[in-house]
């Protein structure tokens, strides 16, 4: 068995990194898309779902198929500094991940160099 090399430290270290941003972006991806696309007003969501949505609701989740809830946060355009900040965090790890991945290439370039 053969030590690692100082590039392959590198390398390693930059995927350990990298891993670290995609378990972010896998988060932040789970928190934001919801509230991107399955979040509607209490309005809209009486029109839909008539008898079902109790209209004290900050907004309604779809649930494809199953009865909606209350969605606690709201809309996006009723909390626009915390989904910016969701967005930010979304877009940041995924800035994040591809850094470090192109980080480890060249470590790997390096090391077989």
């Amino acid at each position: 068995m053969t030590a690692m090399t100082t590039a392959q430290k590198a390398e390693l270290k930059w995927f350990s990194i990298g891993f670290v941003f995609w378990v972010s972006f896998f988060a932040a991806f789970v928190c934001v898309v919801p509230w991107t696309f399955g979040v509607v007003s209490v309005e809209r969501g009486m029109e839909l779902w008539p008898d079902q949505v109790d209209p004290s609701w900050v907004a309604v989740q779809r649930n494809k198929g199953r009865p909606p809830t209350e969605f606690k946060l709201g809309l996006p355009r009723s909390r626009p500094l915390l989904y910016g900040a969701g967005l930010v965090w979304l877009f940041g790890s995924l800035a994040g991940f591809v850094y470090c991945t192109n980080r480890a290439k060249a470590e790997a370039r390096k090391s077989s160099a």
